[in-house]
This record gives C-alpha cells, sequence and structure tokens, in this order.
C-alpha cells in the first residue's frame, strides 16, 4: 500500500531499531477496532495511525475483527517511573486481589514484567501456575490476562491448535490445563529458546515467547527443567475477591498503559542487562538472567530474583533425584561399583531402576528401551552386547562419566560411597571438598 507521497507503508506489529528506536501498537481508546502506533526515539513519544522511520512509512498490521477482542491492548503511554515503583503496585494490587504471600505475587508480577520485554530476553521462561485446593485461579488468571502483554488465555490447547494461533503479534499464551500429551510438553518446552521451530498443520512455526501454563499438575518429566519458574498458587480461607468485568477494565486501562510505558523506556536496557551468576548452578543461570533482565536491572528487584530463584534451584534438586533420568543413572551407578562387572544389559538395568523406585514407595515400569534411550540421551554408549541384547560395556571411561552424570544430577550414592570403595567416587569427593 502506498502512502500520499508514494512511499510504500510497511505493516508491523511492533519493531526495534538499530537507532535505538522501537515502534508498537496500541488500542485507540474509544475505537477497540482499530489500532495505532507508538514510536520511542531518544526520549521522545510519537503516536499517530501510521510513523515514519527511517526513510520508510509503519502502519499497524490488519488486525481482522479478533484481534482487539482476543489480546488486552495498551490505550496509552503513562508518565515515566521507576521500574521499582511499578513493580510495587503490581505486587500489592496481586496481594489485595488474590490474598497471596509476598514470594507469590513478587513471582507473578516477574512474569507480568517479563511478558512484556521477552523479545529483549536472552530467552522465553515458562512459568507454570499449580493452583492448591482452594486457591483463587480464576482470579490470578483473569489478572494475568488483563496484565500480561498481548496475551490469550486459551483453554485445554492442543497441538494441533497451534497452527492457527496470531503468531506474528508475539503473544502471551495463558494456558489453562492444556492437553497433557506429551507432543503438548515438547512444544512448552521448546518454546523457551529462539529459533526451534516445529511444523503444525503443514506450517513452520517458531513457538518462541513467554508461556503460563495453569494447571494443578506439572509433568513428571518437567520437575527437573531448569527453564520452568514453578509457582504454587496457595490456598485461601473464605470466599475470593470479585472482580466485575468494569473493574478488570479499569485495571487493565492503568497497568497496560505503564507497562508499555515501561517497555518503550527501558527495552534497550533490557537488551544489554546480562548480570553474572556464579552463585546459580549453570542450568538455572540462563534462566536468571532472563529474569533479571527483565526488571531492567533493578539491583533490589534483581536481589529479589536470585532470592526465588534459590528456593527454585533447591526444589530442581530434590526433584531432579526422583526423575526418571536420576534413577536409571543410579541404577547404572551400582553397576559400575560392582568391581567384576563388566558389561550390563539394559534389561537389568531396567529391572534395578523399577526396584529403586520401589523401595521409595513408588511403582512404576521402565522398560529395556526406554532406558537405553534414557542413556543415549545423557550421552552414555549403548551398543549390542553379544546376542544377550542391547546394553552398556562398563570400561573406566564409562564409569568416570556415570560418576560424572551422578554428581550433576544429586544422585545420593556418590556422596555416601560404596563398599568396597571406588576410586571415582573418591576423585568426585576430593573436587567438591574443594569446591565447598
Amino acid at each position: 500500500m502506498l502512502d500520499t507521497k508514494g512511499i510504500m507503508e510497511i505493516t508491523t506489529t511492533g519493531m526495534t531499531f538499530r537507532d535505538g528506536a522501537l515502534i508498537d501498537l496500541l488500542q485507540e481508546p474509544f475505537h477497540p477496532d482499530k489500532l495505532l502506533l507508538v514510536r520511542w526515539k531518544e526520549g521522545g513519544i510519537t503516536i499517530g495511525p501510521t510513523i515514519e522511520h527511517a526513510g520508510r512509512i509503519f502502519a499497524p498490521a490488519p488486525s481482522g475483527a479478533t484481534i482487539p477482542g482476543l489480546m488486552q491492548l495498551p490505550t496509552r503511554v503513562a508518565p515515566e517511573e521507576s521500574p521499582r515503583d511499578l513493580f510495587s503496585a503490581i505486587v500489592d494490587l496481586l496481594k489485595d486481589v488474590l490474598r497471596q504471600p509476598k514470594f507469590v505475587t513478587s513471582m507473578l508480577a516477574i512474569l507480568i514484567f517479563a511478558s512484556w520485554v521477552s523479545d529483549a530476553l536472552p530467552m522465553a521462561p515458562c512459568f507454570w501456575i499449580l493452583p492448591m485446593p482452594a486457591a483463587p485461579k480464576s482470579a490470578a488468571q483473569r489478572l494475568l490476562n488483563r496484565l500480561c502483554r498481548r496475551s490469550m488465555l486459551l483453554v485445554a490447547l492442543r497441538r494441533g491448535d497451534l497452527a492457527f494461533l496470531p503468531w506474528d503479534w508475539n503473544p502471551t499464551l495463558l494456558l489453562d490445563e492444556p492437553d497433557p500429551q506429551s507432543a503438548m510438553r515438547r512444544v512448552l518446552r521448546h518454546s523457551s529458546r529462539r529459533g526451534e521451530c516445529m511444523i503444525v498443520g503443514r506450517r513452520l512455526l517458531d513457538p518462541y515467547g513467554i508461556r503460563v501454563v495453569l494447571s494443578r499438575e506439572l509433568p513428571f518429566e518437567m520437575l527437573p527443567e531448569a527453564d520452568v519458574l514453578r509457582i504454587s498458587l496457595m490456598s485461601v480461607a473464605g470466599p475470593n475477591r470479585f472482580l466485575n468485568e468494569a473493574t478488570e477494565e479499569r485495571i487493565a486501562e492503568e497497568f497496560q498503559g505503564r507497562l508499555q510505558g515501561f517497555r518503550l523506556r527501558n527495552f534497550a536496557k533490557v537488551q544489554m542487562t546480562r548480570p553474572q551468576l556464579q552463585n546459580l548452578t549453570p542450568p538455572l543461570q540462563d534462566l536468571g538472567r532472563a529474569l533479571c533482565a527483565a526488571v531492567a536491572g533493578d539491583d533490589e528487584l534483581m536481589s529479589l530474583v536470585l532470592e526465588l530463584l534459590n528456593s527454585q534451584e533447591q526444589q530442581i534438586r530434590a526433584d531432579a533425584t526422583s526423575a526418571t533420568e536420576s534413577v536409571v543413572i543410579e541404577a547404572l551407578l551400582s553397576f559400575c561399583h560392582q568391581v567384576d562387572t563388566r558389561e550390563v544389559r539394559c534389561l537389568v538395568i531396567s529391572r534395578r531402576t523399577e526396584a529403586i523406585y520401589a523401595g521409595r514407595g513408588s511403582k512404576r515400569e521402565i522398560s529395556p528401551e526406554q532406558v537405553g534411550w534414557k542413556l543415549k540421551h545423557l550421552g552414555i554408549p549403548v551398543g549390542r552386547i553379544g546376542s544377550a541384547g542391547k546394553g552398556v560395556n562398563l570400561t573406566n571411561a564409562v564409569r568416570q562419566q556415570v560418576h560424572e552424570l551422578a554428581i550433576l544430577h544429586g544422585v545420593l550414592t556418590v556422596a555416601s560411597g560404596p563398599v568396597p570403595p571406588c576410586p571415582f567416587c573418591q576423585e568426585f569427593k576430593e573436587r567438591l571438598a574443594v569446591a565447598t
């Protein structure tokens, strides 16, 4: 489409430029079906139906009849305020409505901040909200739908439904009890990293972006995932506070404008905030960098982020010991401690794995094929052992590798030590003593 000057108009849902300028969408206050553009450049704000920048004319992307109704969009840009003041206001709002402790409302506020700058973060965390019985789940998801950037509240989403979502709009997906099948869980696991594309319904999709899951159960294999920030929504006594439509709209009008102002004024700072987080283990460092960047590098808020992540890390360590990979490693480690054992079949490892689960009060069936795939995923060579089937040759190199994995996954057998003494265990004990 050409403008009056004969310049081709470029339609967009938002863009960033090398000169630090940023273009984003606004919704006309009294005409929800009409969109405007806002440009931020060197502290100045320009709003209009089109924006000229760098010799080009930009116009809002066609939204159709459904996008403005499905997504909450800001109608204004609020005056400048500090990220800390905005964060405190959101925490107070969440505490007033949801009656949750401060550490829960703080994590929800971090979630909201991250949704507004997800395209500037090094990775996009997946937030998993686990409502306890009598928790204000409905109020929480309605508030998040009003406060997050371009949020879409979707119920029972399946993998095949992804082909119909407006990915060009970079939506924040609020998923209420999504399909628990493994195909959908893989989407959630791979939406945190850019460029991990998938084909859905003959469409090539990059699902990168903030995903918020509200589900009463966290899938077993996702327990140790470091890209998932878990938030437990606590039970509350008495009736939950009711928010009518008018109250929700007032909340959205105020905070969408304030958060849009935060995005425009802090986007460049978020891009440059990459703190060194040696106090966190490597799996959590990426998550920590993303969340610290999301609060625009504010020292007090970053300290809060790290405090919350330290609690998450302890939970991940506890969950990792019960994850299938960890138990398979523990089973294989027991064979490494048998000096005369030179090889072990996957069938035997699977039986030992089931025995470990049974000893902990959990009945789980693990097939030899599952064991083989888990070991290959962990990098342990699996091959045919004569005519007995597939298994692992316990060379010294493999035994050392298994001990390395045991340390990484927190398998307690290494710390307690086997009988007779194992030279690999002794080596790693000495390493841990030096590290502490």
